[in-house]
């Protein structure tokens, strides 16, 4: 079993404005960082990551929506299409067997 992620940090919010004059805002981007597992809970090292998932949404209680980065080297995501408001963020790590780490702690943003 692994332990989670250390750290989800987010790296950079970025919001555009639609241009054109029509003043509709232009959905944007969150990019994601996180640290991979040091150790599992046994104090061995992960050899076998295979893929981590990012799972997010605007409810705490509720991450309904998620994409998957493959790659035990992965350290980051891209999050686009999203719109103001605060959004929460959880990593987990997924073995090649597809065993489940301990979702991350919870990252918050709230984008201008």
């Amino acid at each position: 079993m692994y332990r989670p992620p250390l750290a989800v940090a987010l790296a950079s919010v970025l919001l555009g404005c639609g241009g054109g004059g029509g003043g509709a805002s232009t959905p944007g981007l969150i990019v994601v960082v996180w640290s991979a597992p040091p150790s599992n809970t046994d104090g061995s090292v992960p050899a076998d990551v295979a893929r981590y998932r990012v799972t997010y949404g605007t409810d705490p209680q509720q991450l309904t929506q998620s994409i998957d980065v493959s790659g035990a080297a992965a350290t980051t995501a891209q999050i686009g299409g999203v719109s103001a408001g605060t959004y929460y963020l959880r990593v987990q790590a997924f073995s090649t067997s597809g065993v489940a780490s301990d979702p991350s702690n919870t990252a918050v943003i709230t984008p201008p």
